[in-house]
């Protein structure tokens, strides 16, 4: 895909492999319909949640807990959620942040961070969470969202390709724009 190609060679390289005499194999609807309209015929496979390791651990749920997947690159949009939390700053959360880089320091947000969490340690801390917040600006499919939504976590996230196939605003997902839609969002769950 090109949207993660760091400069143009990158995608062009990315692009000339939609040249090759392969069926492509995607895991998302808009994906399917770019390759369609690209000339391909793909398979959609879609992503599924293992449902062994993704459920309602039935967990102590603390409503004030924000769990946040944190990664630096620029389609994260780690700035939008930065700029989130001091907005909440009349009301006392708790925040963690996870991912499979070290920990971001936020100025004057204090949040635990884990790091490389196992698939069974996510469900637990998607099952401890009053809501999952993903700050993207594009994404492929976003398989976390699903598992949190499958471990009962809600989810507030943006609009962003991937999750728009089943991120269905005020059914299943609250969708959010701007840090104050955001802080808004949280607070409201």
């Amino acid at each position: 895909e090109t949207s993660y190609a760091c400069n143009q060679s990158e995608k062009t390289n990315v692009l000339n492999t939609y040249k090759l005499p392969l069926i492509p194999i995607c895991e998302a609807k808009w994906v399917e319909d770019e390759l369609i309209k690209m000339g391909k015929q793909p398979e959609n496979i879609s992503i599924g949640v293992d449902h062994s390791i993704f459920y309602d651990r039935k967990l102590n749920r603390d409503y004030n807990r924000i769990f946040y997947l944190d990664r630096s690159h620029y389609l994260k949009n780690r700035n939008l959620f930065k700029s989130s939390i001091p907005l909440l700053n009349e009301n006392k959360f708790d925040i963690v942040t996870c991912g499979i880089e070290q920990l971001h320091v936020y100025e004057n947000i204090y949040h635990v961070h884990i790091r490389n969490a196992s698939d069974d340690r996510m469900a637990e801390l998607y099952s401890e969470a009053g809501c999952f917040v993903i700050t993207s600006v594009h994404e492929g499919f976003c398989l976390p969202a699903l598992e949190a939504m499958a471990c009962g976590c809600p989810v507030i996230c943006t609009i962003a390709q991937g999750n728009e196939e089943f991120c269905i605003n005020n059914e299943t997902a609250i969708l959010c724009n701007t840090p104050e839609e955001f802080s808004q969002a949280i607070i409201k769950l």
